[in-house]
This record gives structure tokens, sequence and C-alpha cells, in this order.
């Protein structure tokens, strides 16, 4: 089959491609990562902020949880061989939105 597309663009596509399934997911655990960390600065109300110490326990807990929830992400998505998968998409969105409601949820 001959394609009207030139092979150069079609690379170009393809490796575009590539580097999104790829490196999306580390991505996107990075900027919630670094969210995370500027978000843990506000101690929330206390009478004086500057005795409130950095809570690097929570933020590692925090971060470790996020990595959990990113690879699970990837093992049901697998972005490598996702192709309109929607079976697999609609299972990461369930877990996601029960993940949500657990963590968002009133405390």
């Amino acid at each position: 089959m001959i394609s009207s597309t030139p092979k150069a663009s079609r690379d170009q596509t393809d490796l575009r491609r590539g580097f999104c399934r790829t490196y999306a997911l580390p991505l996107y655990w990075l900027v919630f990562a670094l969210f995370t960390t500027v978000a843990a600065r506000d101690p929330g109300f206390v009478p004086h902020r500057e005795h409130a110490p950095y809570p690097w326990v929570g933020l590692t807990v925090t971060c470790a949880l996020l990595a959990l929830e990113t690879g699970i992400l990837g093992w049901i998505l697998r972005p490598r061989s996702f192709d309109r998968s929607w079976g697999r998409l609609g299972a990461a969105l369930a877990l996601y939105l029960g993940f949500a409601a657990v963590t968002c949820g009133p405390a």
C-alpha cells in the first residue's frame, strides 16, 4: 500500500507518538510532584506560620502515592500498545474516580 504522506512526515509523527507514549506518564508524575512540593509550603491555619515545620513525611508519602497511582495508570493503559483501547481507558477512569472519592472526600 502506497501512502500519500511523505516518509519524513510519517517518521516525525511516529517519533512524537513514541515520545508521548514513553514520557507522558513520568512527566505527569513530575508535574504533580512539583505541585505537591509547592503546596506543602502552606501549613494551613496555624497561629504562627514560621513555627510550623515543613511536612517532609507528608510530602514523601504523597509523592510515593502519586508514583504508585501513576504506575497503576501505566499498567492499566500500557501506553506502548495503547491504540484506542476504550476498555482500558474506561477502567483507568473508573479507578481514578475511585481514588478521587477516597482521597478527596470529607475529612
